[in-house]
């Protein structure tokens, strides 16, 4: 007599649905994970970039507040001379103006550079033999060639 594969096949398609409903299972876990990852990175990234324009505007308005202060110094004939003739009077007496011109200004402190980028005179009492290059800070409106 011949068996009938039926009560083996009832359990063949029990297992069967068990497997597919556990592989969507999964990939409805993966895909939600995905998702939900996504979701995270574009939000990290929108504060990022939020921070990126406050700091960045935070530090324009900072420079900004200072945008007057070489073309006024670059008008005044003392440091002219001092760029010209140089000399430790006139260098002290310089250092003096600029500690002045720094404490109206409010800035952390305010150098003065030769065409070489060499500090030769400075509202702080640093050691002057520092050079500044133009990669120190590349922002050229701070500058001014006295011309």
């Amino acid at each position: 007599m011949i068996r009938s594969a039926e009560p083996h096949s009832g359990f063949a398609h029990a297992a069967l649905l068990w497997v597919v409903v556990a592989t969507l299972l999964l990939a409805g876990t993966f895909a939600v994970s995905q998702v939900t990852s996504y979701v995270a990175e574009s939000n990290l990234e929108r504060r990022a970039v939020q921070r990126l324009s406050l700091y960045r505007n935070s530090l324009l308005g900072q420079l900004e507040r200072f945008d007057y202060l070489p073309y006024i110094l670059s008008k005044d004939s003392e440091l002219h001379g001092l760029l010209r003739d140089g000399g430790e009077l006139q260098r002290d007496k310089t250092n003096r103006f600029l500690e002045r011109v720094n404490q109206e200004a409010g800035a952390a402190a305010v150098f003065l550079m030769n065409a070489a980028g060499t500090t030769v005179a400075s509202s702080k009492q640093l050691a002057l033999s520092a050079e500044f290059r133009g990669t120190f800070l590349p922002l050229p409106a701070l500058f001014s060639t006295g011309t």
